[in-house]
């Protein structure tokens, strides 16, 4: 079930089909309809203004190199999922590798707006999801888990051929006998650092 070459859209199909059968009904119906209505939570138009070079800085287009950014992954209060590059609390894009201009138009946009400018993805529901993955073990919410894990391979994968990516946390899954029994934020260890960094360049 949790091949590494699976996609995204394949472990979703897999999670429709239990759905549908009834020894394995699940509450996850709505978060199956919100993966096929918005692309699993990913942000297309926030991943275009990032990876448009007209919202680069004068300096990395004279140097010949793409913005850096690094990707922070969290599970909020409300134990929704968050892939952001720049939130009140991770500011960890370099604030000089865009134009003054794009952050301009980002700070018009309160946490309100919808897409949030700075969310690359946002799950409803995930901590709870985890816990019926691993707990229950429901294969419906198994099959999303697994479904999330991919697409998040994904992004990850597609921002890295548009920027320069220069850290990333990532969603590690323990695996035991091919059922998921946890699921955690794993942090790259050059996070910690590029925040600090952060923390010294006014926006």
């Amino acid at each position: 079930m949790l091949s590494q070459e699976a996609k995204s859209e394949e472990f979703l199909e897999l999670a429709k089909r239990y759905q549908k059968d009834r020894r394995h009904k699940s509450n996850w119906d709505d978060l199956i309809k919100y993966c096929d209505a918005r692309d699993f939570g990913c942000s297309t138009e926030n991943m275009n203004e990032l990876a448009d070079p007209i919202n680069w800085s004068p300096t990395v287009i004279e140097e010949n190199r793409r913005p850096r950014v690094a990707l922070m992954m969290r599970i909020n209060q409300r134990g929704n999922f968050v892939i952001s590059h720049n939130s009140a609390r991770d500011k960890i894009v370099f604030p000089e590798d865009f134009s003054r201009a794009f952050w301009a138009e980002q700070s018009i946009h309160s946490w309100h707006s919808a897409p949030d400018p700075c969310n690359l993805m946002w799950v409803p529901e995930f901590g709870s999801l985890c816990s019926s993955a691993s707990v229950t073990r429901n294969p419906v919410a198994q099959s999303l888990i697994a479904a999330f894990h991919a697409k998040i391979r994904e992004l990850v994968f597609d921002i890295s051929q548009k920027l320069d990516l220069v850290a990333s946390s990532n969603i590690k899954l323990r695996i035991d006998d091919d059922q998921i029994v946890g699921v955690a934020i794993e942090e790259d260890p050059n996070m910690r650092r590029l925040e600090q960094e952060m923390q010294m360049h006014e926006y």
